[in-house]
């Protein structure tokens, strides 16, 4: 007997004994299906992850200058204050924006240099709210926050100009003009900070509710927020045009190893002759990657959880074999008698068992993907199962077969064709 008899005799026998078939199939139909749904959700949460990482800025270069005698260590667990000559300036931006001409998507001036105070409507003291008053250019609008949704962003000729312009997060209208983001531009607030500074803005724009904080919320905040030209902030009290840090992002599709590279040696070249500090480029390209490996890891360990429900269903395959054996056992001895060997019969019912657990992978594939794209929609990001993880899903659950089945082959190969016939 070749494969393809046994495989036409098969399909002809679960054809035969559909409701059979598919009570037979329950198990590994499950079994395949839950892990089709955590490789798709996996995936789906993946890339949300990134997504949301990449918005927040996590795929930027951080341009921070620290000692040089802190370059073995970690200079955000024990920084050393960088004076003001040693600080980044615009003039050291621009050569950097010059030098990366092409490959800069913009570098986004404002992180680290937050000042805090209360913010009132002008002529209305009594109305007045905590918020974090923050000192950036157009780029830190446009790359750091969710938008603006109402009025218009900061320019850089308010940044020239040192305007006394601000744009104003959603939580802050909401505290100070009921909500009412369309009609707040124009209007104007004094910010009283926490050194007794007062200054008069006039807000332009008004920011977008981000999705959330942190990780997944662009860099989004809970707390009232109150954007002003960085070239503002010494009207506060604070030092405009001067940073320990800045953030750069390259535009995509670039060598990122060769753009790090490049910036590195801009770094050490524009500080070389400073004698106690430098410039060290820093990114979370491996904390992104650790992130997407432990999402595969809970994954594949779900995954393997779920699986587990595959050998109760190879258990039920061998059962219904064995049964399927036993009914059959006069056809097995007609068969041996009109010359089948015991590997033919072997073959025959190994196959039967295979393709009945593949038939379950099939449609196991289908109602997961189904249920898992649905899931990964309802979640924000639609995604598809990885095709490794179907082709493995379907290897497997026909290994199971031919696992399951092959004790019950292997008894009705060994069955004694006289006492097979006798059989009623």
């Amino acid at each position: 007997m070749n494969f393809n008899e046994a495989l036409r005799l098969a399909v002809g026998s679960i054809a035969g004994n559909k409701l059979r078939a598919l009570l037979t199939l329950l198990g590994v139909i499950i079994g395949i299906t839950s892990v089709i749904i955590v490789l798709t959700l996996g995936s789906s949460l993946k890339t949300q992850l990134v997504k949301s990482l990449a918005d927040s800025g996590a795929n930027d270069y951080s341009l921070q200058v620290e000692s040089r005698t802190a370059e073995d260590g970690d200079p955000l667990l024990s920084p050393t204050p960088v004076p003001n000559a040693s600080k980044l300036t615009p003039e050291l931006l621009d050569r950097l924006r010059t030098r990366f001409s092409g490959r800069l998507a913009g570098i986004p001036i404002g992180e680290g240099s937050e000042h805090s105070g209360t913010v009132s409507p002008t002529g209305h003291p009594e109305t007045s709210k905590r918020a974090r008053i923050n000192g950036v250019n157009p780029d830190f609008i446009t790359m750091k926050t969710a938008g603006v949704t109402a009025g218009r962003s900061i320019t850089d000729d308010d940044v020239t100009g040192a305007r006394p312009v601000a744009v104003v997060s959603p939580e802050l209208v909401t505290a100070l003009f009921a909500g009412d983001t369309a009609g707040v531009p124009g209007k104007s607030v004094d910010v009283e900070t926490t050194n007794g500074r007062i200054i008069s803005l006039t807000i332009v724009g008004v920011t977008g509710r981000a999705s959330g904080g942190g990780l997944f919320g662009a860099g989004g905040s809970d707390s009232p927020v109150i954007y002003i030209p960085w070239s503002v902030e010494d009207r506060l009290g604070g030092d405009s045009g001067m940073w320990s840090r800045v953030s750069v992002r390259p535009v995509s599709g670039i060598d990122e190893e060769s753009f790090r590279r490049e910036l590195s040696e801009f770094a050490a070249a524009e500080y070389a002759t400073d004698p106690d500090f430098t410039a060290k480029v820093t990114d979370m390209k491996k904390d992104i990657d650790s992130f997407r490996q432990v999402i595969d890891s809970l994954s594949i360990g779900l995954s393997v959880i779920a699986g587990i429900s595959l050998l109760v269903g190879g258990i039920g395959v061998m059962n219904i074999m064995l049964v399927t054996v036993t009914e059959r056992t006069r056809e097995i001895g007609i068969r041996k008698a009109l010359g089948a060997r015991n590997r033919d019969i072997r073959m025959q019912f190994l196959v039967e068992a295979m393709i009945i657990c593949l038939f379950g992978g099939v449609i196991g594939v289908l109602l997961g993907t189904a249920l898992g794209v649905t899931g990964a929609k309802l979640m924000g990001t639609l995604v598809f199962p990885p095709v490794a993880g179907v082709l493995f899903s379907l290897g497997f659950s026909v290994a199971i077969g031919g696992f399951f089945g092959f004790y019950p082959a292997a008894r009705a190969a060994r069955l004694n064709p006289i006492e097979a016939l006798r059989h009623e």
